[in-house]
């Protein structure tokens, strides 16, 4: 595959997947598409991704 393929694939599964990826990371509440900040005082990935975004 040359990467003008590769390219639409991945522009494919992320307008398939978005709104899944809006619920998962809550993303109108917490702003963030990432996995966060963890660590020994982190229990739940919504407080990683406010840790994250401080």
């Amino acid at each position: 595959m040359i990467a003008e393929q590769y390219k639409e694939k991945i522009i494919k599964y992320y307008d398939e997947c978005q709104i899944d990826y809006e619920w998962a990371w809550n993303l109108k509440k917490r702003m963030a598409m990432h996995y966060g900040y963890w660590d020994e005082t982190t229990p739940r990935l919504r407080y990683a991704l406010t840790n994250m975004n401080k």
